[in-house]
């Protein structure tokens, strides 16, 4: 079974990754890895024990054929009982695996195809506009079914299919989740048309092999036996009986590690445009298991075509693409890296059935990774908090009908800037130029900027995003990493309130054009996604990060325009300073 080609030029790592390469054969590594020797990481920061079932995902590539053989005759049955739109509905791996197939597969079983990870409420309503209800399936995937924002919509969608006098409206659902859950309890009670259970504990991040493969089966129409073997193959690849130097989840670790352990942990994830999905995927693992006790790596998303004015000095570059898909853009991309000298890892896969494989890879590097980096890659303290932090909010709207949010610091152009602690005593007030300005000072060379957009992710604000993004590249000289809230918080919000504190933050919010109540919720889905973004803004600025809220209250698209002229005059100001150094 031919796998996906991987070629890694350390170049100024060299020495480093060898060190790593013998460190990792002396500390027997690998075969430890695959007998399930949790001694290979530190304990969890909590009190509880490091739990054995978070190696299960190692045995996948033996169980899901059986599995997928069961989804795809499910899926065949459904395709005969008149449903046309499939709507998937989730905030981690698995919305991002069913946005994959979306864009890579071109034989699929549905008429209409969405993914809906977003709960701003012009989103939501854009959404219900263009859906026949009685001729839609959602599919709701999520481990617990605890998770704030999917129960919300779950409420959402039942609600909109009994005002449609819609008798048995659970049989336009098919729950995605773990064995005795609180969404298997919910798809009980409400007779959902299905129900599919992961095999127990196994962590989001670590399921590829069950979203890509599974999804990739059910309705992108691929042979699960190849999807399997392929599986299988990667694992065997991977095992203790191959060489180190073939191993290609050992060389990968040993870059990964030889980078964060020298200091160049910012790791550029680059892909075209299909696999965007994908890399997000990856930096989702690496960012949450490597991003621990301010050390690890921090995932940067790229695209090909690359934008050589992108500051990438001090990262690692990973590139993925698919053979045939803008190879002479592939192979301009080396040559920029060559140029640059700069450790890269490149992979090219023969076709959409090698992601699964692809990416259980990528998981055995990440924890073979964190070995070397001294962090437990099944836990995510940090991000936790922050979800707390926002359920105490929601808790307030509940009970009292309103919420607290930080003092407003500025009022200025349709924009609310909000600082707390060392931010706060840091960046100038006296208008929004000036608080950009200094705000932007405190950047370090080695860093990032990161933006995360709670806002609808339509064309216009995306495109009005990627312009902010060039604008502020141009002239600050570290990279900028476009974030979507929620679902940033499932993946990359470890790694910024965990990960090296390297990064300035800037959290977007945005006035909805109309707001939707969430059915006997007591709030409404602006308020859920405010909470949210507060709760983050919490933990980040309590950790003395360097972090901004700001909030457009004439929208999004409005909102945008007006900053990229507000961070003018700053940036105008950091270019001049820089010249005359």
């Amino acid at each position: 079974m031919p796998l996906s080609q991987q070629e890694i030029h350390p170049r100024s790592l060299e020495r480093a990754y060898q060190r790593e390469i013998s460190s990792f054969i002396a500390d027997r590594a690998i075969a430890r890895l695959w007998a399930k020797d949790l001694t290979l990481w530190p304990e969890p920061a909590a009190s509880k024990k490091m739990d054995i079932a978070n190696l299960n995902w190692l045995d996948l590539p033996q169980q899901m054929h059986e599995y997928m053989l069961r989804v795809m005759a499910r899926a065949d049955a459904l395709e005969k009982q008149g449903f046309e739109t499939l709507v998937f509905v989730g905030m981690g791996a698995s919305n991002l695996a069913a946005d994959t197939i979306q864009r890579v597969s071109a034989a699929k079983r549905w008429r209409r195809f969405f993914v809906q990870d977003s709960i701003d409420p012009d989103s939501i309503a854009k959404l219900d506009s263009t859906l026949d209800l009685p001729a839609t399936l959602f599919v709701f995937a999520t481990k617990s079914g605890k998770l704030i924002e999917t129960h919300a919509l779950l409420l959402h969608f039942l609600g909109r299919l009994r005002e449609l006098g819609i008798a048995q409206p659970g049989r336009h659902f098919i729950a995605v989740t773990e064995k005795g859950s609180y969404l298997s309890k919910i798809a009980t009670e409400y007779r959902f048309h299905d129900a599919f259970f992961d095999p127990p504990g196994i962590g989001g991040r670590f399921s590829s092999l069950i979203h890509f493969d599974l999804l990739l089966s059910a309705i992108g129409r691929s042979d699960p036996g190849l999807l399997s073997a392929s599986g299988i193959a990667m694992q065997k690849s991977c095992g203790a009986g191959s060489a180190p130097q073939d191993n290609p989840a050992l060389t990968l670790a040993a870059l990964l590690s030889a980078g964060a352990r020298e200091g160049l942990d910012r790791l550029f994830l680059v892909s075209p445009p299909s696999l965007a999905s994908v890399t997000r995927s990856l930096a989702d693992l690496i960012g949450s298991s490597t991003g621990k006790d301010r050390r690890g790596i921090v995932p940067i998303l790229g695209e090909i075509p690359w934008e050589r004015e992108r500051p990438c000095h001090g990262c690692l570059v990973a590139t993925l693409s698919l053979r045939g898909e803008m190879d002479d853009q592939v192979k301009k991309l080396a040559g920029i890296f060559v140029e640059k000298n700069m450790p890269t890892v490149s992979i090219q896969m023969d076709g959409p059935e090698a992601l699964g494989a692809e990416l259980f890879k990528w998981q055995l590097a990440t924890v073979l990774a964190c070995s070397r980096l001294g962090v437990n890659p099944f836990d995510q303290p940090d991000a936790q908090r922050s979800r707390q932090a926002a359920q105490r909010r929601l808790q307030d709207i509940v009970t009292r009908s309103e919420f607290s949010l930080p003092t407003i610091r500025i009022s200025d152009s349709g924009v609310d800037l909000r600082a707390e602690t060392s931010t706060r005593q840091e960046i100038s007030t006296r208008n929004l130029p000036e608080a950009f300005r200094t705000f932007l000072e405190l950047r370090r060379p080695d860093g990032y900027l990161a933006v995360m957009s709670f806002l609808e992710e339509t064309p216009e604000v995306a495109e009005l995003l990627l312009a902010l993004r060039t604008q502020l590249e141009s002239h600050i000289g570290i990279p900028v990493q476009l974030s979507f809230g929620p679902r940033y918080l499932h993946s990359l919000g470890q790694v910024y309130k965990g990960g090296p504190a390297k990064g300035l933050f800037v959290i977007l919010t945005a006035q909805p054009e109309r707001d939707i109540p969430v059915p006997g919720a007591g709030y409404t889905f602006g308020q859920l996604q405010t909470v949210l973004a507060a709760g983050d803004f919490e933990v980040l600025y309590q950790r003395n990060d360097q972090v901004l809220w700001l909030h457009l209250t004439g929208g999004a698209a409005q909102g945008l325009s007006q900053l990229q002229v507000a961070f003018g005059p700053a940036l105008a100001h950091l270019r001049q300073t820089a010249q005359t150094t």
